[in-house]
């Protein structure tokens, strides 16, 4: 899907490296997130396991802190899809019908969203009522700003020739992505 840059390995093909850049008319707007992706040896018996890059941003834009409910500081990433969060009855990965690209979709789709407060454990059920609005509104915000961290840090550190971890093999998808005037310059 657009927005979407996997890198792999030819000596290692059962790990790979993906850029999403956040989807518009969320707080993630076009702000990076890299994830690597390992593929059991038992796959597709077994989900991916998937590491989620964080970067600490500057402490005064909101940059500390986690940027949702599913994705931790650490490098874990909550999903179903990854049997890392239990979720309702035929969430979980299956060997049958589960696949990477479907994965994809469900960190934009599920994950990367408009409102992420409502991906908070129990929250979901308190969409759309009048008590939520500020609190999800107040999240937005801070989201918006950690997001827009993780953009400021990796355009730094591609700009100083510097690397941050994960992006190794993505520095020219980000001087194209945002740094290029002849590229979508997302700045």
């Amino acid at each position: 899907p657009g927005g979407v840059f996997v890198r792999t390995w030819e000596s290692r093909l059962d790990l790979f490296r993906v850029l999403f850049v956040g989807p518009e008319e969320t707080p993630y707007a076009n702000a990076p997130f890299i994830m690597d992706f390992h593929l059991p040896t038992d796959y597709p018996q077994s989900p991916p396991m998937a590491f989620f890059h964080s970067w600490l941003g500057e402490s005064g834009m909101g940059g500390l802190g986690r940027v949702n409910p599913n994705l931790y500081e650490d490098g874990k990433i909550c999903l179903s899809l990854l049997g890392t969060w239990e979720g309702d009855k035929g969430e979980g990965w299956s060997a049958a019908r589960s696949t990477v690209l479907q994965l994809f979709l469900s960190l934009l789709g599920l994950v990367l969203v408009r409102q992420p407060y409502f991906n908070e454990a129990g929250y979901e059920p308190l969409a759309g009522s009048a008590s939520s609005k500020r609190p999800s509104a107040l999240y937005n915000e801070r989201t918006f700003l950690r997001a827009n961290s993780f953009l400021i840090s990796a355009v730094v550190a591609t700009g100083k020739n510097t690397v941050l971890p994960g992006l190794e093999n993505l520095r020219d998808e980000v001087r194209w992505l945002w740094m290029n005037p002849a590229g979508p310059f997302l700045l």
